[in-house]
């Protein structure tokens, strides 16, 4: 999964089918096949290898990448079929979501589906939201679902829900004006054409170019859309090179700069685009999206003051090579320079409902109950192998520890119900944009600003320095260190390795006082023992700055 993630697909593909062969838990030789298929079909374009793999599992996840690889066959009628039949064996409440959720995406994205199967969607999609919150694809295939059928109530309901829309919260500031408008047309369209141009317009303007697309074809919006699909195809297929050992920046700098012509300053005015080619880590990739707020931030780390320049993005054509190569469930939050900061919206817009229903939901609970016994049991053997290194039981336990002071200091306010949920939520967005962003980023903002000319890994681990001393929560930022890629040659990975070296060197050195200390195991997979107050000490102690 390392490798996987790290874009080393020919070797991710060898170790994945050891994996698929001798791993003896079920559960996690069926991922290693599911992920494997994954490589064959996204990395080695071998579709019937990987749907030959595939067929021999009758599990939620292999229905849902058998969906995805028939649509992307544009097979889409097979693509809802296999839909269908992870709906039939999910019986896990987030299984359950995975299937609805790939039945809508194989339905919505086929130009050919009935009215019953986009009613479905918008029925379907309605439920989730009503049930879960405002997750960001839900909302997005209920208006997409909704425009298609000429429903505009249901349809303001998942722009509504996407953008987070509320009695107490409006739209982002950049969007707004066009957020009004469709405030003002949905509710009453039921698919008359008169509506349709300045509909498309408003969807265009906060950023939902397919869905104006499919109100309005054709025209300037329709010539953008086309050519952002253009775009993320040719960069799409430049990461799968990457990916194979093949890669040349020339494709990818070439090819954007031919879509983008002599228009990009056009596009940024227009439709807020933002574009942004340069080496990540290892690899020069492109990040691209757009506008959705852009205001200013104010930074103060040991002294050092700045207002910087913030930007939200939505709508990502390509959020870089890391993003592509971990299939999504991974990637780039934000990124900073001298004078602005930047933060990806659909890396963070989701995670409150998701913690929120890891310690509230009872079934999900006890699930990750089970995860974390079972990981925390592995993590003894894997530090006996290797004393440095991603453990997943611990960012388990890490993840639990905060997510449970959180809710229990709410609750000794005396919150309880939806009072409780929405300061939950709220708590835990504060918490993260605090320590990812404004710590995190603004601190590559100072150390850029300050004129040294520092690689790209010491830039990463300076930031996370500060995201963890600095942070409200340091046991929430210390999540930020372990990741699966602790002691790669990536950026982050050496950042990550040389942050998690140095905290196992301040416990054992301080290790008579730390409560619960086992001083017969390695150092790191006891981190979580550490108070908050000891770990702001032990980041602080590392950090020049400070």
């Amino acid at each position: 999964m390392r490798a996987a993630g790290n874009g080393d697909y020919k070797k991710a593909a060898a170790l994945l089918a050891d994996a698929a062969s001798a791993e003896p838990d079920r559960e996690r030789r069926n991922d290693a096949i599911v992920r494997l298929a994954n490589i064959e079909w996204r990395g080695f374009r071998d579709h019937a290898a990987a749907r030959a793999r595939l067929q021999a599992l009758d599990t939620v996840d292999a229905h849902v990448e058998l969906a995805r690889i028939a649509a992307d066959l544009g097979d889409f009628p097979a693509a809802r079929a296999e839909a269908r039949k992870a709906i039939a064996v999910a019986s896990k409440k987030g299984d359950r979501i995975k299937a609805a959720k790939a039945l809508a995406i194989a339905t919505v994205t086929d130009p050919r589906a009935s009215h019953a199967d986009l009613q479905q969607v918008v029925t379907s999609m309605r439920a989730l939201l009503a049930g879960i919150g405002p997750l960001l694809a839900p909302a997005r295939l209920l208006a997409r679902a909704a425009l298609r059928l000429g429903d505009g109530a249901a349809a303001l309901e998942g722009v509504d829900a996407y953008d987070h829309v509320s009695k107490f919260n409006g739209p982002p500031r950049a969007i707004a004006a066009s957020h009004a408008v469709l405030t003002r047309l949905l509710p009453s369209w039921r698919g008359t054409d008169a509506e349709r141009p300045e509909l498309a317009a408003a969807l265009a303007g906060i950023r939902f170019f397919d869905e104006a697309v499919e109100v309005s074809p054709g025209g300037d919006i329709g010539a953008y859309d086309a050519m952002l699909h253009r775009i993320e195809t040719l960069t799409n297929e430049y990461y799968r090179r990457i990916a194979l050992g093949d890669e040349d920046e020339r494709v990818l700098r070439d090819g954007v700069k031919r879509e983008l012509g002599d228009h990009r300053d056009l596009f940024a005015k227009r439709f807020g685009l933002y574009t942004l080619i340069g080496k990540t880590g290892s690899h020069v990739d492109l990040h691209m999206g757009h506008v959705v707020a852009d205001t200013n931030l104010a930074i103060e780390q040991y002294g050092h003051r700045a207002t910087k320049r913030f930007v939200l993005l939505d709508a990502m054509v390509s959020n870089g090579f890391s993003e592509w190569a971990n299939d999504g469930a991974s990637g780039d939050g934000g990124w900073g320079t001298a004078t602005e900061i930047y933060q990806v919206r659909p890396r963070y817009a989701d995670g409150p409902l998701r913690d929120w229903s890891r310690v509230t939901d009872a079934e999900e609970r006890a699930n990750g109950d089970r995860k974390i016994a079972e990981e925390t049991a592995r993590d003894r053997q894997r530090a006996r192998e290797n004393p440095i290194q991603f453990f997943p039981g611990l960012a388990l336990r890490l993840q639990r520890q905060y997510l449970d002071g959180v809710l229990a200091e709410l609750r000794a306010r005396g919150l309880a119900g939806d009072a409780l949920r929405d300061a939950f939520l709220a708590r835990v967005e504060s918490d993260d944009f605090e320590s990812s962003i404004v710590r995190h980023e603004g601190r590559h903002a100072i150390d850029i600003a300050g004129g040294v000319k520092y690689p790209a890994w010491e830039l990463e681990y300076r930031a996370k320095l500060s995201e963890i001393a600095l942070a409200p929560s340091p046991r929430q930022a210390l999540g930020s260190v372990f990741d699966n890629d602790i002691g790669g040659e990536g950026t982050h990975a050496k950042a990550n390795g040389k942050s998690a070296a140095e905290l196992a060197a301040w416990m054992e050195a301080h290790r008579a006082e730390i409560a619960g200390y086992d001083a017969a195991l390695p150092p790191l997979p006891q981190i979580d023992h550490l108070t908050d107050a000891q770990i702001r000490a032990a980041v602080r102690g590392l950090d020049p700055l400070s």
